[in-house]
């Protein structure tokens, strides 16, 4: 059996794999929610912007979990935002 046979096959395949690999996470590949996708960059200065957000989770058998939250940001100077946010959630009893 020839060495130079498998070392071949395997140079061809893996080019191919990462090449699949590559087109398989490009499908899974999704936004992210608004209230964390802002950039730097996002507000001008002196502008702001209030995001928020509610959620509510039910499962057969478990007990449902609710959340609420929101983040202010305002564009201070050049690509500089600030941003405070706030967030509770609730679910079986409990709250945090």
């Amino acid at each position: 059996m020839n060495p130079k046979k498998p070392a071949r096959a395997l140079a061809t395949a893996l080019p191919l794999l990462a090449l699949a690999l590559l087109m398989a996470q490009a499908q899974l590949a999704r936004a992210d929610r608004p209230l964390v996708s802002e950039t730097a960059d996002a507000l001008e200065k002196g502008s702001c912007v209030l995001d928020s957000a509610a959620r509510r989770l039910r499962e057969s058998g478990a007990p449902s979990v609710s959340s609420v939250g929101g983040v202010l940001g305002c564009g201070l100077f050049g690509t500089t935002q600030f941003l405070l946010g706030w967030q509770r959630a609730s679910g079986g009893g409990v709250s945090a």
